[in-house]
């Protein structure tokens, strides 16, 4: 397969993964946990929303791999741009950077998701002196709250940073970048 059609195809892995993760992510931080807000029960409630993530996790995890594989293949295939482009490998560090952040705020979801199934299976209950006798379980709730905002926001900002790469790749931005390397004016 020509080395054009590869670039193409890690590509389109690249961008299709990225959009699967912030769709999921999106919809998570919109829709799932207003629409399990109906179920009376907290423990039904949390047991249908843990079931939900569960099931979206089997497709989100592989997807998640993927993308930062396609990742480092593009990063890979356009070794030579970033090289010779002034602003080429800053911005591909802001991309990795904002990638490590979505990643974290995921990881961090997902643990906050899981502490709060295992808080109301215990009962809920448990208070904290350290919270001002607030309810440990409300707690997680608004911190695992704020970390999937965190997540949409970081994924989103990933799109912003993608396509500002793509207009890097334009030929009379590249001729620009590299004059600028070259210190030649363009």
């Amino acid at each position: 397969m020509p080395t054009r059609n590869v670039d193409t195809a890690i590509r389109v892995a690249h961008d299709l993964t990225q959009s699967v993760w912030l769709g999921g992510a999106l919809m998570g931080a919109t829709a799932l946990d207003t629409a399990a807000a109906r179920i009376p029960d907290q423990r039904d409630r949390v047991e249908a929303i843990g079931e939900a993530w569960s099931r979206w996790q089997r497709v989100s995890t592989p997807t998640i791999a993927l993308h930062m594989l396609a990742g480092v293949g593009l990063t890979y295939a356009n070794k030579g741009r970033l090289a010779a482009q002034r602003g080429g490998a800053r911005t591909t560090a802001v991309r990795t950077a904002l990638t490590g952040l979505a990643l974290g705020t995921e990881l961090t979801s997902r643990f906050l998701g899981a502490s709060v199934a295992s808080e109301v299976a215990r009962g809920g209950e448990a208070r904290s002196l350290q919270d001002g006798g607030e309810d440990r379980t409300q707690a997680r709730q608004r911190q695992l709250k704020t970390a999937q905002w965190a997540n949409v926001a970081a994924l989103a900002a990933m799109v912003a940073i993608g396509s500002r790469m793509g207009e890097q790749q334009r030929p009379r931005e590249l001729a620009r970048g590299v004059a600028s390397r070259l210190g030649i004016a363009a």
